[in-house]
């Protein structure tokens, strides 16, 4: 498991905005983790990172924010989203 105190991972399909809240959050000195779905989120966090927060958009394509929200909190609910 890799563990990195205020890593955050950001959820959006927009490239745009995801590299401007992964740039913004860098800057403040969190490590960032980007995810461009819900899918590849997931597969980050069943890989065992560990993350301190999670921010991600609600209108994802495939399985929405909405529903990483729920999988999230039944299967690492120690994390916040």
């Amino acid at each position: 498991m890799n563990y990195h105190e205020n890593c955050l991972l950001i959820v959006d399909d927009e490239a745009f905005i995801l590299n401007m809240l992964a740039d913004y959050f860098a800057g403040l000195s969190y490590t960032v983790l980007t995810a461009a779905n819900a899918e590849a989120a997931m597969k980050l966090l069943n890989s065992g990172e560990k993350v301190s927060l999670i921010i991600t958009d609600i209108d994802l394509p495939g399985i929405s924010g909405i529903e990483l929200l729920k999988i999230t909190r039944e299967t690492r609910p120690e994390v916040p989203v």
